[in-house]
């Protein structure tokens, strides 16, 4: 900052500046303000010391001594304090001890009306002599800088030639991890249906053999037992009757045998009717009139697919019905579950990973080549589409038929 610039700055502020000496004495720099003068005459003339003037500026001087000696931070307050002059009269006044420079200076000011605007400009002029001061040290640092760049860019590009061997080798090396890691998902997929599969069997051929085998030998036993064993057997059938209906559902839930034995357009009628005896919302189903034959993993992700989405439709949507849509494009197939509920926020929920089966879905989906699309908003019902590659050419049905589930 220019001298008189600042000597104009200290003089509005009306500011007593001390400057520390080489003997460490703090010598007063004019201007001279009004008030020093008739709080402190003896100090008041300039180049005269500020040491011993005020009990509380010398004890506070100790503090400014060790910054000083550090030479590190924006500087130290003294905090408000009050001194009273001879006459009686109260003066609040202020220190602090700050560097400009290689320069050690101290600050005193009178606290009046106008403090906080008075200490908003000190602060700006000292902002602005910092600035200055970095301006200065930038323009100095900028020469040196362009050389080191130009001498650090030529060693950058020979870097960057050989990062970018390093990151094509990378890149196929992460390609080659995630068809491994695709494989392994589908993989793990396939097992966990296997295992359905497995346990859905053996609950309806083993274990509902066994019950029913059982239910009969109970009634054969029935027809040649004592009247007063009758109720008991009775109350034995119902339980057992009770035990085979849930195994049976258990087995359904698990996997159901249609899938497996008739297809994917029989499965999902049978679940529609299912689902309609469960919730009590209908579903309509449109689908190709043409059947196209596709392989069980397909079958089984697309099944999944429209059972979990009707499952949130159940638990969220809160409507009376729903419609699912079945078709074949070229070489794809797609599935379309709607309502006309409450909706929700869709990017929301699959950040999420909540407990609604939508990140589940659109990893299968993805997993099988294809794409999944879910278009929602709060009070404006649910769309969710997945389309995902069949090997093989597909044809186009002229027309979709609409088929309702019967309650």
């Amino acid at each position: 900052m220019n001298s008189s610039v600042a000597t104009e700055v200290v003089r509005a502020l009306k500011l007593a500046v001390f400057r520390r000496d080489a003997s460490g004495r703090l010598r007063l720099h004019p201007p001279v303000p009004d008030w020093l003068t008739a709080l402190w005459p003896a100090a008041a003339a300039a180049g005269e010391s500020a040491h011993g003037v005020s009990p509380f500026l010398d004890n506070f001087l100790i503090d400014a001594a060790v910054y000083w000696e550090s030479g590190s931070g924006p500087g130290v307050g003294s905090g408000p304090w009050l001194e009273t002059d001879g006459r009686g009269g109260e003066h609040h006044l202020q220190g602090r001890a700050l560097t400009s420079g290689r320069h050690a200076l101290l600050l005193v000011e009178e606290l009046g009306p106008a403090f906080d605007e008075r200490r908003g400009i000190l602060q700006k002029a000292h902002e602005v002599a910092l600035d200055y001061e970095r301006l200065q040290r930038a323009e100095q640092a900028l020469a040196e800088e362009k050389r080191l760049l130009e001498q650090r860019v030529q060693d950058r590009t020979a870097e960057l030639s050989r990062a970018n061997l390093d990151l094509k080798s990378e890149v196929a090396t992460r390609q080659r991890y995630a068809e491994q890691l695709r494989a392994l998902s589908l993989r793990l997929v396939e097992v966990q249906e296997a295992e359905r599969q497995f346990l859905a069997r053996e609950l309806h051929d083993e274990i509902g053999q066994l019950l029913t085998g059982l239910k009969l030998s109970l009634e054969i036993f029935l027809r040649s037992a004592p009247a007063t064993g009758a109720p008991s057997c009775l109350e034995v059938l119902e339980v057992l009757d009770e035990l085979m209906q849930r195994v049976r559902q258990l087995s359904l839930d698990l996997r159901p045998h249609l899938l497996d034995d008739f297809g994917l357009v029989p499965a999902l009628e049978w679940h529609f009717k299912r689902f309609f005896k469960q919730t009590g919302i209908r579903v309509h189903f449109r689908h190709a009139a043409r059947q196209t034959p596709v392989s069980p993993q397909l079958t089984t992700a697309i099944f999944r697919v429209v059972q979990e989405a009707l499952t949130n439709v159940a638990r969220h949507a809160r409507v009376p019905e729903a419609t699912v849509r079945l078709w074949t494009a070229g070489d794809w197939l797609g599935a379309q579950i709607e309502d006309h509920g409450r909706g929700f926020d869709p990017e929301a929920a699959l950040a999420a990973h909540a407990s609604s089966g939508l990140f589940g879905m659109k990893e299968r989906a993805e997993l099988l080549g294809g794409q999944f699309t879910l278009d929602s908003a709060p009070g404006s019902g649910t769309r969710l589409t997945v389309e995902v590659p069949v090997a093989g050419t597909l044809s186009v049905p002229a027309a979709l038929h609409t088929q309702e589930d019967s309650p």
